[in-house]
């Protein structure tokens, strides 16, 4: 990714959040010739035993995350030409696990503050055509991302072929499988007039393909398409590539729970000139970009239009382990994402209606073998501090069933949920507690905007559903543009939101700015890095 250019002037950042947004932008911004400062509550990843909750998203969760075209896509009411593909889940954040919907506890039994929240998001929900709208934004951006990932992923692999093995990277495309004819005939359409469809495989047509035959299953009537995408683990990009070439390029690393963030420091006239720790430090910038996440502060968000405006939906992880003597390799080739009907859940004797289906599976590859790691489950848990207990428990157990009947019909498995909370199951486990992704009311990240007693501004950003990953090198790239906008002069404050929103029109990407051939190419050159980094050259050994 190339750097952006360098600032008039040596401005000071501090960056609050150690997910993989804030150390992107981090990363960003020290390149474009910044001096940057990283705070965060959560502890260093890479001195961090395994039990470790880091109460961030990027690092609670399990490894590999997809990035697509269609990650974090808006989940309000769509109009009709598109609920087929995405399926009309609007109402499910207006319901509780029990009936079917997504939410934790009944709505009479939140915090006044969540049932606040809840009520902004049934207030938006009729507006669909706004929804389409927003969806389109998505579209922009997440392709304007997915090409900065191609890149960087490429530029690493190259300079640091060495990481290759930590990666477990999946570089051929993501397969997205449809267990519906409607579903999949209309994701077709969408991905043809997007330009990143990659091939079509028709249900019947699944049992001659060596590499998708595990998927011709009873049920199954849509089929599957592959799509232009790359799937990595994260942790092992952050730990062995980003968070060393940020030290390299000169970035402080302050993580832990004595750096967490505890206020806004300002001046008479409103504007924030420090930052104060938990240690009691105060720390002063040119400019501030915080990046909460679910676990963000609500002592702190409440000094700001942030409040409240940021709340938690939980996802599950499954892992079926030694993958390699249960199928052959190429069946799961690609990472798959699951796409299904509800179908009905049985939980100690009774039944409940089922949750949307929405599986990523993929493979994680260990020195001798690998296993397949499945991420699902929405289970909304509202704003922090989440609320705990008997209900809550259950609703996790619903969202557990749900997702290992769906693993079991998919992969002809007998996976049984509560020998999976035991780590009883000879089968797999449940390799992490969950990750808490950060939901906005309205289903756009933040974009909060208060200006600095040194004349540069703070950006709270977050909220980006479950495509916080997948938006991280846009986000940073508009982030660190916004703030060079102040290093000549700063503009007038009635301006800023207008200039940030032009800011990120122009970094989005349409169809015709990357088409079918665009896509080849990129994946073409990552496979060229990727063969290169298998049979490394020392003498590539530089920095990015």
């Amino acid at each position: 990714m190339a750097p952006l250019s360098s600032p008039l002037r040596r401005s000071t950042v501090i960056i609050v959040g150690s997910g993989i947004t804030g150390l992107m932008t981090a990363y960003t911004a020290a390149q474009a010739g910044y001096q940057v400062t990283v705070l965060s509550k959560s502890p260093e990843p890479r001195r961090s035993p395994a039990a470790t909750s880091f109460e961030a998203a990027t690092w609670d969760g399990f490894v590999n995350r997809f990035i697509t075209l269609a990650e974090g896509h808006p989940y309000l009411t769509l109009p009709p030409e598109a609920t087929v593909t995405h399926g009309d889940v609007a109402a499910d954040f207006q319901q509780d696990l029990t009936e079917g919907g997504f939410l934790a506890l009944p709505r009479s039994q939140w915090s006044p503050e969540t049932r606040k929240f809840l009520a902004q998001r049934q207030s938006i929900d009729p507006y669909s055509r706004r929804t389409l709208w927003l969806l389109n934004e998505y579209l922009d951006e997440n392709r304007a991302s997915l090409v900065l990932w191609y890149d960087l992923l490429t530029q690493v692999l190259r300079h640091h072929p060495q990481i290759y093995p930590h990666l477990s990277l999946h570089s051929q495309g993501i397969d997205r499988l449809y267990d519906c004819p409607a579903a999949f005939r209309q994701a077709r359409q969408m991905q043809e007039h997007q330009g990143i469809l990659k091939a079509v495989y028709p249900a019947q047509t699944l049992a001659s393909n060596p590499a998708l035959s595990l998927y011709q299953r009873p049920g199954l009537e849509g089929g599957v398409l592959t799509q232009y995408g790359v799937s990595f683990d994260v942790h092992g990009l952050g730990q062995q590539w980003l968070l060393p070439e940020l030290e390299r390029l000169g970035v402080q690393l302050r993580l832990g729970q004595d750096h967490r963030v505890v206020s806004l420091d300002r001046n008479d006239q409103g504007q924030i000139q420090g930052l104060t720790t938990a240690e009691g430090h105060t720390y002063s910038a040119h400019h501030y970009l915080l990046h909460p996440g679910a676990y963000g502060d609500p002592q702190l968000l409440a000094q700001t239009p942030a409040q409240g405006q940021l709340a938690a939906v939980q996802g599950l992880w499954l892992r079926v382990q030694q993958g390699e003597e249960r199928w052959p390799w190429g069946h799961l080739s690609r990472p798959c994402k699951i796409h299904g009907a509800k179908a009905p859940i049985v939980y100690q004797g009774q039944t409940y209606p089922g949750q949307v289906t929405d599986l990523n599976a993929m493979v994680q590859r260990r020195s001798q073998g690998w296993d397949l790691v499945i991420g699902s489950g929405y289970i909304f848990r509202g704003l922090y501090p989440f609320p705990e207990g008997a209900a809550v428990q259950r609703a996790e157990a619903l969202a557990l069933e749900a997702l290992v009947q769906v693993v079991n019909r998919v992969y002809g498995l007998t996976l049984v949920a509560e020998r999976l909370r035991q780590g009883t199951d000879p089968q797999g486990d449940l390799p992490s507690l969950g990750c808490m992704r950060s939901w906005s009311p309205d289903d756009r990240e933040l974009r909060t905007l208060v200006p600095t007693a040194a004349g540069g501004v703070l950006l709270i950003q977050g909220g980006g559903n479950t495509g916080s990953t997948t938006k991280a090198p846009f986000l940073s790239q508009v982030a660190v543009a916004f703030l060079q906008t102040f290093d000549g002069a700063t503009p007038p404050p009635d301006t800023w939101a207008d200039t940030y929103e032009n800011l990120r029109y122009a970094h989005r990407k349409s169809t015709e700015a990357v088409n079918p051939i665009h896509w080849q190419a990129l994946e073409d050159g990552l496979q060229e890095a990727v063969d290169q980094a298998q049979a490394p050259d020392p003498s590539c050994l530089h920095g990015v």
